[in-house]
């Protein structure tokens, strides 16, 4: 995160960034991917939390590019009474973005898709990088806890197919970066609550599955499973190479 995921507190020391940078060169941590704060709605009807969020977006933008991160990933927001004026807002919001998009790509990932949260479907977040007319730099992150959750079978190589399918309309390249997350809750329930890989509904072979299909096996994968310590991600890093 670029900041406290739930605040708009946005302070960065000079001395921190180089540092960051210097780490992340000498350790060859590539790529870097920042996350945009919670409170940031895109597709909000308020206009004063929609110029926040637009704002907020471009903070991260700029941090990324200082340190060399190469994207930065924002959920698409919630229309909050209706989808139609939400989807006319994010657009509206990624075009203010995008005029002044250089640098790290800004990459919209999937939801579960709960209430009138927008994107929680590689066809729906295809179609918004389409309407926004293809701009250099807009990509997306997939995650699979969201996917599930959203009603669609990471298993299912249909499924997966249909996706690809879906993708190659603005470029398979577009597709930058996978949240692998196991999820605690039932496949369908549009409800984002993320578990340990092998240990939620997804399970193991669905994961398989999703890891040898391409492009899907050939891309940077970021665990967000829940961490009490170290070792959680250890272990869940033992866990996904295995799948392998």
């Amino acid at each position: 995160f670029s900041r406290s995921p739930r605040s708009w507190a946005f302070k960065h020391k000079i001395g921190e960034i180089t540092r960051f940078r210097e780490l992340k060169n000498r350790e060859d941590i590539n790529p870097v991917a920042l996350h945009s704060a919670y409170l940031v709605n895109l597709a909000s009807p308020d206009p004063s939390l929609r110029k926040k969020s637009i704002n907020a977006v471009k903070e991260d933008l700029e941090l990324a590019k200082s340190i060399g991160a190469e994207f930065v990933v924002v959920h698409p927001g919630s229309g909050v009474v209706s989808r139609e004026e939400g989807r006319k807002n994010l657009l509206k919001s990624l075009e203010e973005i995008v005029k002044d998009l250089e640098g790290p790509w800004l990459l919209l990932e999937n939801t579960a898709g709960q209430g009138m949260h927008l994107g929680s479907s590689i066809k729906e977040l295809v179609d918004i990088v389409e309407e926004l007319g293809l701009p250099q730099g807009i990509g997306i992150c997939f995650d699979t806890c969201h996917a599930f959750a959203s009603g669609l079978d990471i298993g299912d190589v249909r499924v997966l197919e249909e996706m690809v399918e879906d993708l190659s309309r603005i470029g398979i390249h577009r597709l930058k970066l996978i949240h692998l997350n196991d999820t605690k809750t039932p496949f369908s329930s549009r409800v984002d609550i993320h578990q340990h890989i092998g240990e939620g509904t997804i399970g193991l072979d669905r994961f398989r599955i999703f890891l040898s299909t391409k492009p899907f096996s050939s891309l940077p994968l970021i665990l967000e499973t829940p961490k009490r310590s170290d070792k959680d991600d250890l272990r869940n890093m033992k866990v996904v190479k295995a799948l392998f």
